[in-house]
């Protein structure tokens, strides 16, 4: 008991805003327990990614269930925001468009996290692999020997060049001499993430990517097009994505905090009460760091 009044003492559970200053902001969502649909949204300042803490720990991920929070947040602090670093979830986009209440600001600060944008691509070209990979190990279910080059594959294909060991580099060749068109794919998706990695201004970033898309659309396998729902999502959220070159903000931070989190669930077993779990979220991350310094560089 004694422990608890400590903790009511120490934690609020309402924002003071005038004592709020953020200049980057994330939003995210982490599964409370899996397949039962129960989630929490994370609210992070990510202003100083050594000092990230929690803002906001929301039950639940609908519009009805985050929109209060947003509603919450002054002028000035969407004003000071260079950037709020969120996923794809139409829900957010909503809400935070709704709360902005201004487009501009909107545009402006809401970025799409790049690997956000590479899993959806990555997820594209991991499709036709297996679709390419699969009619291999048909066609080729008599010659053992060959079959061999296909196998092992996978992880290999899924990462850039540049962190692949020799062998790993020597069974995706094999596998291109087998399957060039996925050389090809393969080669497509690359150009792109050499695009995020180069540093380009917003609007050189904007051209070369609508050349890529281009490129990418001329891509085809008997009649269909692997890139075409990437591209569809791609100018349906360019705006956003191509803030990502602005200030070259992503959810780097917010993942290490995501990841904190579900290790303070594991180690209470899991929370019954989920004000008890936001406690102990704001007591880990929060104000461990504010009463043991040296924990800031960890």
């Amino acid at each position: 008991m004694i422990y608890a009044g400590i903790v009511n003492r120490n934690i609020v559970t309402t924002i003071n805003w005038d004592e709020i200053f953020i200049t980057r902001m994330g939003v995210d969502e982490i599964a409370l327990r899996k397949g039962h649909k129960s989630y929490l949204t994370i609210v992070s300042d990510i202003s100083i990614i050594v000092k990230s803490k929690i803002l906001a720990v929301i039950d639940g991920r609908t519009k009805d269930e985050i929109t209060p929070f947003f509603s919450s947040i002054p002028k000035r602090i969407w004003n000071s925001l260079e950037s709020v670093t969120v996923d794809m979830s139409a829900c957010y986009f909503s809400v935070l468009k709704d709360t902005a209440n201004d487009d501009v600001i909107f545009d402006r600060i809401v970025t799409i996290d790049r690997f956000h944008v590479a899993k959806l691509l990555g997820n594209a070209v991991d499709k036709e692999r297996k679709k390419v990979t699969n009619k291999l190990k048909e066609d080729l279910k008599s010659e053992q020997e060959t079959l061999e080059q296909v196998k092992s594959t996978m992880w290999p294909f899924r990462h850039h060049p540049d962190d692949l060991e020799e062998d790993d580099k020597d069974r995706l060749k094999k596998l291109f001499t087998l399957a060039p068109s996925l050389k090809e794919c393969y080669d497509i998706r690359e150009n792109l993430y050499l695009i995020f990695e180069s540093n380009l201004e917003k609007k050189d970033a904007k051209i070369k990517i609508d050349a890529w898309c281009i490129m990418a659309m001329g891509y085809t396998t008997k009649g269909h097009h692997p890139f075409e729902k990437f591209i569809e999502t791609y100018y349906r959220y360019q705006e956003n994505i191509l803030n990502y070159f602005t200030h070259r903000h992503s959810s780097g931070a917010v993942e290490g905090l995501n990841n904190k989190i579900k290790v303070i669930e594991r180690r209470g077993f899991g929370f019954r009460n989920i004000l008890n779990f936001a406690k102990r979220i704001f007591l880990d991350i929060n104000l461990k760091n504010q009463y043991i310094p040296h924990l800031q560089s960890t």
